[in-house]
């Protein structure tokens, strides 16, 4: 079984997404402005990207919405916003085991494909760490091949 430790640092908007490779997962949430602090986060999509800001911006030359930001934002509910979060991981065949784990085992909505099966023939093990307290994702997920998953909830 793949077993894969990492590391999320809280949310960021679109804007804000570092140009590395990731794994990132989209939000609709509440923020309070008076604390600064996200609030009910639902996850709506799950994607990997090599580039992750310029996946969700384009770059300067030529600048472009993600191909589902269209559905991200008719998924928001009044008095929530886009926020994201990701995971910096480097290796392509990583991203793509993360981002499946974390479909199959979440379903999130906008996401279609992955949803049903968990396609790899090894099972995986993802573990999460994070500095803030309300990320909204589990704290660890297991998937053996032909089970559904495990996961922990990263706060009760």
């Amino acid at each position: 079984m793949k077993k894969i430790s990492e590391d999320i640092n809280g949310y960021y908007r679109k804007e804000q997404l570092p140009n590395k490779s990731g794994v990132y997962f989209v939000f609709a949430a509440t923020y309070n402005h008076s604390d600064n602090v996200i609030y009910d986060a639902r996850l709506i999509y799950v994607g990997e990207s090599g580039h992750m800001h310029e996946r969700h911006n384009g770059t300067k030359e030529n600048p472009h919405e993600h191909e589902h930001y269209q559905d991200f934002l008719d998924e928001l509910e009044d008095g929530e916003s886009l926020w994201y979060a990701c995971m910096l991981i480097p290796n392509e065949d990583d991203r793509v085991w993360i981002q499946d784990a974390y479909i199959y085992a979440l379903q999130p909505v906008i996401n279609d494909i992955g949803r049903d099966n968990y396609s790899h023939s090894e099972g995986i093990t993802v573990s999460l760490s994070t500095n803030k307290n309300n990320i909204g994702l589990p704290s660890s997920i297991s998937i053996r091949k032909g089970f559904f998953c495990d996961w922990i909830a990263s706060h009760s």
